[in-house]
């Protein structure tokens, strides 16, 4: 089981949940279940990544959910700074200086980079769970204080048999670390969004087809 703290104790709870990407529930009752929903001011911010205006993007979500899989093609794609960070809380704890753990050390680090980048004019994508509202802040904070826009991408998978599936047959690419298993996901602080986003379904679309639908929602 799943606690969030909006009272949905249940895996299928909380990904419906995430699944509406308005804040206005009732307005969001009346839409058609799909792989993703646009906002307009979410439009806004992916239309001027892809016509040359700098920003933040941001993908967040559970382990297992295909978000570094999507980042990852979408920085093949667009040629973008790639910040990810189980890279950067591996390699804290490799340092050694970290006796009681990462903690907010990683996101701490992911931000200032992200910022240092965005101030030469690039485009940064981040790669994260992103759980609660303050980690959410304060790249929120980044992207004001290099004056760019934010655009976050929230990555779930609908289907818990497949989610599991994904994440019992992976195999780590990061030296070290040690992939997550299916009861720490599950255990896992993620609270839900209450901002707008772009929310890509990976139970019902491709990481290709993910990335696609991005670049169809910049030019649309």
């Amino acid at each position: 089981m799943i606690s969030r703290p909006d009272g949905f104790s249940s895996y299928a709870q909380a990904i419906a949940r995430a699944f509406i990407c308005q804040e206005d529930e009732a307005a969001a009752a009346s839409l058609p279940r799909a792989s993703h929903h646009w906002l307009p001011d979410v439009l806004h911010l992916a239309n001027t990544c892809f016509k040359g205006q700098k920003m933040l993007i941001v993908f967040s979500g559970l382990p297992g959910t295909g978000k570094t899989t999507i980042a990852q093609q979408l920085v093949a794609t667009t040629s973008c700074v790639y910040l990810r960070i189980d890279t950067i809380e591996q390699a804290l704890r490799n340092s050694g200086t970290l006796a009681q753990g990462v903690g907010r050390s990683g996101y701490e680090v992911a931000n200032a980079l992200a910022l240092s980048n965005l101030r030469l004019g690039k485009t940064v994508i981040a790669d994260c769970v992103n759980p609660v509202t303050e980690s959410r802040a304060a790249w929120r904070e980044t992207a004001s204080t290099a004056s760019v826009q934010l655009l976050n991408v929230e990555v779930i998978c609908s289907d818990a048999d497949e989610h599991r599936r994904r994440v019992e047959s992976r195999r780590g690419d990061i030296p070290g670390l040690t992939p997550p298993t299916w009861q720490s996901v599950l255990a896992h602080e993620y609270e839900p969004w209450a901002e707008a986003r772009i929310c890509i379904d990976t139970a019902m679309v491709s990481a290709a087809q993910a990335v696609s639908l991005i670049m169809e929602c910049a030019y649309r």
